[in-house]
């Protein structure tokens, strides 16, 4: 009986074969495909025979689609940034929104449902919310404008009044104090500076108050749903599975190659003792 020690060294001869089994090629890649060929395909059909039950008891959608012109205050800019109201949208909505096209500031929203009728009601409700969300914005910002402009002519009426009693109390005070008179002097100077560009700023103000360069969020074509489903995409879905399977079973028959080397390394050292 042979007694095992693992100080024993090996031959020069039976070193080398030991580096050329440790070594790995792409012969002996493809040669475990092909002892494990069984495997890759039954995982293939596998894979390939789910991707067809789906799609024979997929229920079909219904595409619905309506275009919005998102609104904008002035020189403030749009209601809402088309990439942020495009993310929350999908946020919110995650099963009812399909896409989301942006082109300037338009967007079409698609939404899909199993029904026409559950297609048309789940737009609605979306861009009903949306429209109300961008109206309620609207509003605030027009009314802080008006707000503001108010109270620039407010300060305008203020400097008027100042400008006109200037010459006055400048003649008055002219006769004793010539050196405070010339203080008034330009102090009027200043003040219709002032008031020039208090103007200029009102005048520009109302501009994007007006509706020309202020519009609130608004529909511009109602949605519309196809009279037919959407068809499933199975030529890709049949090729993604294929692949997907293909792919799979290499792993399973790497695993399985590796797992029966185990076994058969751990019986040789099992005879060795």
């Amino acid at each position: 009986m042979t007694t095992y020690n693992p100080t024993q060294t090996h031959s020069p001869s039976e070193n080398s074969i030991c580096r050329e089994n440790d070594e790995i090629s792409f012969v002996d890649l493809f040669m475990v495909l092909v002892r494990r060929k069984k495997i890759v395909i039954a995982t293939m059909v596998v894979v390939l025979l789910s991707a067809i039950a789906y799609l024979l008891q997929a229920t079909p959608f219904y595409e619905s689609k309506a275009v919005i012109q998102v609104g904008q205050v002035g020189q403030v800019g749009q209601i809402e940034d088309l990439g942020r109201l495009k993310t929350r949208l999908e946020i919110e909505h995650p099963f009812a929104i399909k896409q989301i096209d942006s082109v300037s500031n338009f967007i079409t929203i698609t939404a899909q449902a199993h029904t026409k009728k559950e297609g048309k009601t789940q737009l609605k409700k979306i861009i009903d919310q949306l429209l109300q969300k961008h109206r309620a914005i609207y509003d605030a910002e027009i009314a802080g404008q008006q707000k503001i402009s108010k109270l620039m002519s407010r300060q305008i009426d203020n400097m008027r009044s100042q400008i006109e009693k200037l010459p006055l109390l400048t003649k008055d005070i002219a006769k004793t104090e010539p050196a405070q008179a010339i203080t008034l002097v330009l102090e009027k100077i200043k003040l219709m500076k002032n008031l020039s560009e208090l103007e200029e700023k009102v005048v520009n103000l109302n501009l994007n108050i007006n509706k020309i360069r202020s519009v609130p969020t608004k529909l511009i074509l109602e949605s519309t749903i196809k009279n037919n489903p959407v068809k499933s995409k199975a030529k890709r879905i049949i090729t993604l599975s294929i692949a997907l399977g293909f792919i799979i079973g290499i792993f399973i028959a790497f695993i399985v190659e590796f797992i029966v080397r185990a076994r058969q390394r751990m019986a040789v050292i099992e005879k060795q003792r």
